[in-house]
C-alpha cells in the first residue's frame, strides 16, 4: 500500500499542479485582456482630450467672428447714418442753387443790377460751394 500511494502521490501532485499553472495561464490571460482594455481607456482619453481641446478653439473662433460681426453691423450703421446726412446736405444745397439760379434770373431780367443784390448772391453762392466741398471730401 506503501508504494501505491507513494505512485498516486506525484500523480495528484503533477495534476494539482497542472490546475494551478491553468488558473495562472487564466489568470495571466485576464490580465493581457485588462492592460488591453486599460489601454483602449487611455487612447479613448487621449481622442476626449483632443476633442476638449479643439471645442475650446471652435468656442474662441466663435467669439471672435460674433464680435468682428458686431463691429461691421456697427461700422455699416455709422456708414449708413452719413450717408444719409450726405444726402440732405446734397438736397439742401441743390435747393439752395435753384433759389439762387431763380435770384439771377429775376436780376438779369430786371436789367438792374443792385449791389447788394450781388453781394448776397456771391455770399449764397460762396456758401453752396463750401457746402459742395465739404460734401466731396466727406465723400472720398
Amino acid at each position: 500500500m506503501v508504494l501505491n500511494q507513494e505512485c498516486e502521490q506525484p500523480k495528484i501532485c503533477a495534476e494539482i499542479f497542472k490546475s494551478i499553472d491553468d488558473r495562472f495561464k487564466v489568470l495571466h490571460h485576464r490580465a493581457d485582456d485588462l492592460d488591453e482594455k486599460t489601454e483602449e481607456i487611455n487612447n479613448i482619453n487621449n481622442v476626449l482630450v483632443r476633442l476638449e481641446t479643439l471645442v475650446s478653439l471652435q468656442r474662441e473662433d466663435g467669439i471672435k467672428r460674433d464680435k468682428l460681426i458686431a463691429d461691421i453691423n456697427e461700422n455699416q450703421t455709422k456708414i449708413s447714418n452719413s450717408l444719409d446726412i450726405l444726402s440732405n446736405r446734397i438736397n439742401n444745397t441743390e435747393v439752395s442753387v435753384d433759389k439762387l439760379n431763380k435770384k439771377i434770373d429775376e436780376v438779369s431780367n430786371d436789367n438792374k443790377m443792385k449791389v447788394s443784390d450781388i453781394i448776397k448772391n456771391l455770399i449764397i453762392l460762396g456758401l453752396s460751394m463750401g457746402f459742395g466741398a465739404i460734401i466731396g471730401l466727406v465723400i472720398k
